[in-house]
């Protein structure tokens, strides 16, 4: 039996999510995904030909040619990128908004029944 690439004897550490470790809020799924850059656009298409003419490349390869060809184009052929990438940002702000109005919603209809619940909680001090 080989242990090549397994470590044997190591016992698994229990997983500590690393937002709440270091004290940050935590993401909420409902939220709108952010963004893409116009070199994110460039790239999802770019990577495909690459994989397409060099299909021994690993990942960081790829990454690096795409990388290089991004630096290498002038700001006209970045343009349609940019332009994706300025209708994405669009796209968000909308999305954000909609998503605050609705969280800003839930916040004071959740602060409404608290403030409900802690006067029911006076008016049984009172029978007392």
């Amino acid at each position: 039996m080989s242990t090549r690439g397994k470590k044997v004897g190591v016992a698994k550490k229990k997983t500590i999510s690393k937002k709440s470790a270091k004290g940050k809020k935590e993401k909420d799924p409902n939220a709108p995904k952010r963004p893409k850059t116009g070199y994110i656009f460039f790239s999802a298409e770019e990577r495909v030909k690459v994989k397409e003419d060099n299909p021994d490349l690993g990942f960081g390869d790829i990454t690096k040619q795409v990388s290089a060809k991004w630096k290498d184009m002038s700001e006209e052929e970045k343009e349609p990128y940019l332009t994706l990438a300025k209708k994405d940002k669009e796209r968000y702000e909308k999305e954000m908004s909609k998503y605050k109005t609705a969280s800003a919603s839930k916040k004071k209809k959740k602060a409404d029944s608290d403030e409900d619940d802690d006067e029911d909680d006076d008016d049984d001090d009172s029978d007392e």
